[in-house]
């Protein structure tokens, strides 16, 4: 009897073992990318199972902002033709103007929304005050 909870608790903790190493592997061979070791393009880690190549993000230029708000200015929601004149007049790619007009009319709409807000709870904080007085 005694020899048998000896070898159960031996057989436990070898059990343990194995499985400890066995999770080592598998994690392992999940981590094991490209030939280069690169694992940024497995399908698995991609939203839509594809392999993603992105751009390194690079920051726009003074000039290149500069012509792009005083385009915006004038028309927030640019054409494909508008877009790829600009882009290249600007050195940059079509995506990049494209993607700059995205993010900026959001950022228009949201501080404009901000802006409105802002309005709105001054009008009710009078109001509250106004209503109060009259009580």
């Amino acid at each position: 009897m005694e020899g048998e909870s000896v070898m159960d608790e031996n057989a436990e903790s070898s059990n343990n073992v194995i499985i400890g190493e066995h999770e080592e592997d598998e994690n392992e061979s999940r981590s094991v990318g490209n030939i280069d070791g690169d694992t940024s393009g497995d399908k698995k880690d991609s939203p839509r199972g594809k392999s993603s190549k992105r751009r390194k993000y690079s920051k726009h230029k003074a000039n290149q902002v500069k012509e792009l708000e005083a385009f915006f200015e004038e028309n927030p929601n640019p054409t494909r033709q508008e877009r790829l004149e600009l882009g290249k007049k600007l050195l940059m790619d079509n995506k990049q103007v494209k993607y700059w007009f995205q993010n900026k009319r959001v950022k228009y709409m949201m501080r404009l929304e901000h802006h409105e807000t802002v309005i709105m709870k001054e009008e009710n904080r009078k109001l509250r005050i106004e209503q109060l007085t009259l009580k």
